[in-house]
């Protein structure tokens, strides 16, 4: 499965995401604080969730979160049309 972290990797690097899902062997381990910045944006991410409850959450698969969101949009026109 593709984690937000990971997609953050191959933005970074691609063999770095090669390596992340081929060779964990070879990646060097987290330090402490590094390990610590992941945990801080796993709770951001529960946090927005519950002040947002009736938000979205999009897939992981970069594919399905653009139809998601696209589809989010149109919904989003709709409602401020409609408005307007």
């Amino acid at each position: 499965m593709l984690t937000k972290t990971k997609y953050m990797s191959g933005v970074q690097c691609l063999k770095r995401l090669w390596l992340e899902y081929n060779r964990q062997d070879l990646m060097r381990h987290l330090s402490d604080s590094e390990q610590r910045i992941i945990e801080q944006g796993k709770e951001a991410g529960k946090l927005a969730r519950k002040t947002f409850e009736n938000g979205v959450l999009v897939s992981s698969d970069h594919k399905i979160a653009l139809v998601q969101t696209n589809l989010n949009n149109s919904q989003i026109f709709k409602i401020v049309s409609l408005a307007a």
